[in-house]
């Protein structure tokens, strides 16, 4: 792959996984909760680095290292082109789905309406919602770098 072509397939991972953020903050709104949202969104994000792991470990998803580092020109095929892209598009539909519910998620565990909530609050949902948005600071600043 060429270093423009490279190039240009860094740049449209980037505006894809920005896009999916909106998508994945419509469809938690309007159609499933915030919990089954980050739980497909978390399953997309695993395929998609499954993918990328695979690709880099079998010699057949990727291309050959140059012997001479002078000038290279490594020739990818189509099928190693799909398993990237594949890779890259599942990693920014899991990034969609997790990113814009795991910062709000752990605020949504108070429903002042209920009497002793505030004790409640502090034992097992608390831990889980921690830990949700701990994933949630990793995963955002991470996913690119």
């Amino acid at each position: 792959m060429s270093l423009v072509q490279a190039s240009n397939t860094l740049a449209n991972f980037g505006g894809t996984a920005s896009f999916t953020l909106l998508i994945g903050a419509l469809i938690t709104d309007s159609f499933a909760s915030q919990l089954w949202t980050i739980t497909i969104g978390f399953i997309f994000y695993q395929l998609g680095m499954l993918n990328i792991t695979m690709s880099a470990i079998l010699p057949k998803l990727h291309p050959q290292p140059c012997p001479t580092q002078v000038n290279c020109q490594e020739a990818s095929s189509q099928q190693q082109l799909w398993v990237l892209y594949l890779s890259l598009l599942l990693t920014s539909m899991g990034n969609g789905g997790t990113q814009p519910c795991v910062v709000t998620f752990p605020a949504n565990q108070f429903d002042m309406t209920k009497s002793g909530v505030l004790q409640d609050a502090i034992g097992t949902t608390s831990t889980v919602n921690l830990l949700l948005l701990l994933y949630g600071s990793c995963h955002t600043n991470c996913i690119y770098f």
